[in-house]
């Protein structure tokens, strides 16, 4: 008769773990940072937030979050404004960005990074670039 109990009973505990667990890991955690003072990295800061935000697939958390989560994604954005030389109209920066994933020591582990120069025709895209990349990492890491 306790067995009759049990099983469902352990059997619904077990569904409701699998389901909290789906239901976590069905999105990304990114956690993202940037270092600059130029306009155009700032532009391409904001829409990578804007894009995750909207994304079904990835979700924007805070550092302490992301490192209670292991697969959760880093983007470190660094951008600096580019002179232009002489006869040369526009404005343009590079961008560089680096994506790890959290250790445990607080610290981070490196997975890859990557430098654009870009004008503002360019920040959108530089923006999916860097999502699909977090897309490849986090895919990578679940294998």
């Amino acid at each position: 008769m306790r067995l009759r109990i049990a099983a469902p009973v352990i059997l619904l505990g077990w569904l409701v773990v699998f389901a909290n667990a789906a239901g976590k890991s069905g999105r990304i955690e990114i956690w993202a940072d940037r270092s600059g003072d130029d306009m155009i990295g700032e532009q391409v800061f904001a829409a990578l937030k804007e894009k995750i935000t909207a994304s079904k697939k990835f979700e924007l958390v805070g550092q302490h979050t992301a490192e209670q989560h292991p697969g959760s994604v880093g983007v470190h954005i660094v951008s600096e404004s580019i002179r232009e030389p002489a006869g040369k109209s526009g404005l343009r920066s590079a961008v560089s960005f680096a994506l790890t994933f959290p250790a445990r020591d607080h610290t981070e582990l490196f997975v890859t990074s990557s430098v654009a120069v870009v004008g503002p025709e360019g920040v959108s895209d530089l923006a999916d670039s860097i999502l699909a990349q977090v897309g490849k990492v986090a895919e990578s890491f679940e294998q």
